[in-house]
């Protein structure tokens, strides 16, 4: 089969799984329709054929997919329509994330062709995979997509595959939240850029070196978005857990691809 469209819909914060996911959009055509669900949720149904290609990139956040993109991938209404699915996580796992897309993108009718799970700087341990993704990972992005045209060319509908087997548990791993949140420092200057980007909404628009820990997901793009660079994780408990992380997970992982064959 051949592909007449391509797609792309991700949630990314620190604009990694936005890296990822456009490496991977572009090698399967250079212009492709994209939808970032990061600070806005989709407001209408995407209605796609069984000859049109999706892309579903999302970050890992305590073994799951981010809530708040939930709610736009059940926007997508597939029509027997090939998709593949890119986990992103900083070095230490994915858990319960492949599969949780992948059973969501199933009940909508989408056939999931392909799957990888590849690693980019953590959102919050920011030394950990700090380089990543990399020209390697970029590789291997280039053997996902050869391996996944030659998949679709070799049959005539995406629903003639076998159905693809991905890691994870049910139920999935309960939403965890990160009991540390980011603050800024005496160099802030009140810019407010951090207030207008938060994804939820959680820095106050007149108190930016604020943050509310009732609403912040931890996902870190008020770090890497501050002109001032003023913004950051901070306190004993946070580096005794960056400690931690360095030790136990500060080995390179190389991304993982899964196949429907």
């Amino acid at each position: 089969m051949k592909i007449s469209k391509v797609s792309a819909v991700y949630f990314s914060a620190t604009y990694t799984t936005q890296k990822i996911v456009r490496w991977v959009a572009q090698e399967f055509k250079p212009s492709f329709k994209e939808y970032d669900v990061t600070r806005k949720k989709l407001g209408e149904d995407i209605f796609m054929d069984s000859d049109e290609l999706l892309i579903v990139g999302m970050p890992v956040y305590a073994g799951r997919i981010p809530q708040l993109a939930v709610e736009s991938l059940k926007r997508f209404k597939g029509n027997d329509t090939p998709v593949v699915l890119l986990a992103v996580y900083g070095n230490r796992d994915y858990d319960d994330a492949l599969l949780e897309m992948k059973e969501l993108m199933e009940s909508h009718f989408f056939k999931v062709v392909a799957a990888g799970a590849f690693i980019a700087r953590h959102s919050i341990f920011t030394k950990l995979a700090s380089t990543r993704p990399d020209a390697q990972d970029h590789e291997m992005i280039q053997k996902l997509v050869h391996k996944c045209t030659h998949l679709l060319d070799s049959v005539k509908s995406a629903t003639l595959l076998p159905q693809i087997q991905v890691k994870g548990n049910k139920p999935y791993k309960p939403y965890g939240r990160f009991p540390i949140f980011p603050s800024a420092d005496e160099t802030c200057n009140r810019c407010g850029k951090c207030a207008r980007l938060c994804p939820v909404g959680a820095i106050p628009k007149d108190a930016p070196q604020l943050t509310d820990p009732n609403k912040c997901i931890s996902c870190g793009r008020c770090l890497v978005i501050c002109p001032q660079k003023s913004r950051a994780f901070r306190g004993e408990l946070y580096e005794e857990k960056l400690a931690f992380f360095l030790k136990t997970f500060g080995e390179r992982k190389e991304p993982e691809l899964i196949f429907a064959e």
